[in-house]
């Protein structure tokens, strides 16, 4: 082993002597590699990569990406093992995740409506109160039903032009009162508050709000 597994592993040199890197696998990933490493002995595969888990010596676990390559050059081949640490990137995907998660739960349990829609006028997705809120039996009917949301949800489309000059010089429109046609024509007075999402360059992606 080199000083960059002892450091990984947290344990001294003489400690990793003598010892399998499989003794300190997590455990249910001790034998992930099993039928690889076969593979690679029977002749079948020259390399693999996976990933795995390790215990450290304080009870740390560490995640890391595995590549093993087999030398058969020389008499006795032997395989060499490259472990890279990616437990940074493994918490920070982990709460990205439950960052998602969490928005989601969000999303399909609020009682107010929240869309996402294109500058264009278009429905990207809309949560379960939106659906109900204005008739529809699904987000993806309502989507594709509603192509043009100044001309076929807005009463008054002058009313969306001027929602839209101040969403472009404001960026956040908060409490914009209108009158909105549901599915079966009926009108509905709703509350909307709506913000822009931009890309790294500034561009609109896509406008985001609540509907009440």
């Amino acid at each position: 082993s080199n000083r960059a597994l002892q450091v990984l592993l947290r344990y001294r040199e003489e400690e990793l002597q003598n010892r399998w890197l499989k003794d300190f696998a997590h455990p249910e990933d001790a034998n992930l590699d099993l039928s690889l490493l076969e593979k690679m002995l029977a002749g079948k595969i020259d390399s693999f990569r996976v990933g795995k888990r390790y215990i450290c010596k304080n009870g740390a676990i560490v995640w890391t990406t595995q590549s093993c390559s087999i030398v058969r050059e020389t008499s006795n081949p032997f395989i060499i093992i490259l472990i890279e640490d990616i437990t940074d990137y493994k918490i920070t995907e982990e709460a990205r995740l439950l960052a998602e998660k969490k928005y989601r739960d969000i999303f399909e349990n609020a009682i107010e409506g929240i869309f996402q829609s294109t500058p264009s006028g278009q429905f990207l997705n809309v949560n379960p109160a939106f659906v109900r809120m204005f008739g529809y039996d699904s987000a993806e009917q309502l989507c594709a039903d509603i192509s043009n949301i100044e001309q076929q949800l807005f009463v008054e489309p002058q009313r969306r032009a001027e929602f839209m000059r101040l969403l472009e010089t404001q960026s956040e429109v908060q409490d914009f009162e209108y009158q909105a046609r549901c599915r079966d024509n009926t009108v509905i007075w709703v509350n909307e508050t709506t913000w822009t999402v931009r890309d790294s360059n500034g561009q609109v992606r896509y406008y985001e709000g609540i509907i009440e």
